[in-house]
């Protein structure tokens, strides 16, 4: 997978559990400018882990997390065996949901409540 024209690409991504087990394998996703993306599964599927990597969050290491893959954002590569991620995230669990809204009705809802921007 190549980086052109995209914000964000992951290509290659390994994550194995601290115990060992394989989460994810050689996975591979571009994120184009202004694309919104959802990661949606079941419990333990890795979507916090995912937005924990790209937060910088995750530990990597003998007897932590073990990741190997590559990043490139904002035309910096990056080696993700080696490296901490810049790139920052949020993760809504449990907690933080309205149990009757939908999961786009929810994300609306907090983008309705962001910051945004000063008009130029």
């Amino acid at each position: 997978m190549t980086q052109t024209s995209h914000a964000l690409v992951i290509d290659g991504l390994t994550i194995d559990r601290p115990n060992g087990q394989p989460l994810l394998r050689h996975t591979s996703f571009a994120i184009d400018p202004a694309e919104v993306v959802l990661l949606v599964g079941p419990s333990g599927s890795g979507k916090s882990t995912i937005v924990k990597l790209l937060g910088g969050l995750l530990e990597n290491g003998p007897g932590e997390w073990r990741v190997s893959g590559r990043l490139h954002c904002g035309g910096q590569p990056m080696d993700l065996a080696t490296e901490r991620s810049p790139v920052g995230g949020i993760v809504f669990q449990d907690h933080a949901l309205f149990n009757d809204l939908s999961a786009v009705e929810n994300l609306r809802i907090a983008a309705d409540h962001a910051a945004h921007p000063p008009d130029a």
